[in-house]
């Protein structure tokens, strides 16, 4: 009962909308919006599940008409969603002998082991659900309203960047001693002082700004207000990237930043951009001991490494068990309650999921680099940052174990939604020249 006015406010905010005129669109617009702001709090739930969720399904059911099909969707997300479903089933019906995971290497009281055979299925199935609203369900919503309205895709995108930086400014709060968000959404505060905020846990928020860095980019690159939010999502992205201690989250923004250069030549001959970089670079040299110091506190120097051995020594303890999964279970994996267990997301994959499973994670990914060769205006800024949002998510997965929150998927749900209207689309801007341009007669 702790949320019973939360929730009789947001009824009746749901019912002024409704009886407004154009109602069902102005709710459908602001909760697919909310739903990509808080899509990285994966700690923020209210009523047992996310916050995202539930405006994700307000969502969904305002998109809901007579006639809607499936069809306009890429071939590879419908089949990969379909094969991860298949091998979560499986895994249900032929479940691993208890005396197997009985004898599992687990880390702490990360994941409760579950001792019954109706316990470990129910596990399985949650996740398997969550996987799916990740791979399938995301994607559907978000393409689905850009068809009706592709400017959409733009602005999905900076809520969903704009959520990763309120993110980074709560992880900081809590750092500084002002505020204690992580300790009510998590109910623990992390003993090593690493913060993240209102993710699960600190690894989340430092992937979040990693993989939302090319995005940020792109909006430095563009003019007025877009670039002022740009240069304010690389700098709250920084101070989160400090807090969080992620070293991996911190390789991967830098691959990010250098890969944005040398596959987006209008990054190049920014300016602005290119002077944030040089001084930056400038700090981190002339200051005395400030390198040194950074390095400590992201994990990333000898100085470290009696804080991140045990870490090292665990996640190759989980890695090896992971490998055991999968040949215990090869085909169909162990089941999806195990998912996040091995700590690497090709690992985690095949020891969830088996063959089947990781062949339609691999099919659904594919969607994400197949899409250039169908839509429209390839060269467009938008849709090639978000690629790179993709690609760095598929970089830092080699050394996180993030796999089915849903903030990882956002660019690829736009990238389909980019995809299926079968046009350029940049910027509202950009929309209304071409409107503009198509009213005008040919010349003969």
């Amino acid at each position: 009962m702790v949320y019973v006015v939360e929730v009789v406010v947001a009824l009746s905010s749901i019912a002024v909308l409704l009886c407004l005129p154009d109602g069902p669109a102005r709710l459908r617009t602001l909760c697919l919006y909310g739903s990509a702001l808080t899509s990285s709090w994966n700690a923020v739930h209210v009523a047992g599940a996310l916050v995202s969720d539930w405006l994700l399904a307000i969502s969904a059911l305002l998109l809901v008409r007579p006639g809607l099909r499936l069809s306009y969707l890429p071939r590879g997300l419908r089949v990969g969603a379909g094969l991860v479903l298949v091998s979560g089933l499986l895994s249900t019906l032929v479940p691993p002998a208890a005396a197997y995971i009985n004898q599992r290497f687990v880390i702490g009281d990360a994941r409760a082991e579950a001792t019954g055979l109706a316990q470990r299925n129910g596990g399985n199935l949650t996740n398997l659900g969550k996987f799916e609203v990740a791979l399938f369900i995301l994607p559907l919503v978000y393409s689905s309203a850009i068809r009706l309205k592709p400017s959409l895709a733009q602005k999905l995108g900076y809520a969903w960047l704009a959520g990763v930086m309120l993110n980074s400014l709560a992880a900081y709060s809590d750092d500084l001693g002002l505020t204690r968000f992580e300790l009510q959404v998590n109910g623990y505060l992390d003993t090593g002082g690493r913060h993240g905020g209102l993710a699960a846990q600190a690894n989340h928020l430092g992937v979040a700004i990693a993989i939302s860095a090319p995005l940020a980019m792109y909006a430095i690159t563009r003019t007025g207000r877009q670039r002022i939010f740009g240069i304010a999502a690389l700098l709250t992205g920084s101070v989160g990237l400090y807090v969080s201690s992620s070293r991996g989250a911190v390789v991967a923004t830098i691959l990010a930043v250098a890969l944005s250069y040398v596959l987006m030549p209008w990054y190049r001959r920014s300016a602005l951009l290119g002077s944030l970089v040089a001084i930056a670079a400038a700090v981190y040299t002339l200051q005395a001991g400030f390198l040194a110091s950074l390095l400590v506190r992201l994990r990333l120097s000898s100085g470290a490494a009696n804080v991140t051995a045990g870490s090292d020594i665990g996640r190759a303890s989980l890695l090896k068990q992971g490998i055991a999964d999968f040949f215990s279970s090869p085909l169909h994996g162990i089941g999806y309650g195990y998912l996040n267990d091995a700590h690497l997301v090709y690992a985690q994959i095949l020891a969830a999921g088996g063959l089947i499973g990781a062949l339609g994670l691999a099919t659904v990914l594919s969607v994400g680099f197949t899409a250039r060769r169908q839509a429209v205006g390839v060269h467009d800024p938008l849709f090639q940052a978000l690629q790179l949002c993709f690609i760095t998510w598929l970089a830092v997965s080699w050394v996180e174990n993030q796999v089915a929150d849903r903030y990882l998927y956002v660019p690829l749900a736009l990238l389909v939604g980019l995809w299926t209207t079968g046009r350029q689309v940049e910027s509202p801007d950009y929309l209304a020249g071409q409107a503009h341009r198509r009213q005008i007669p040919e010349r003969r």
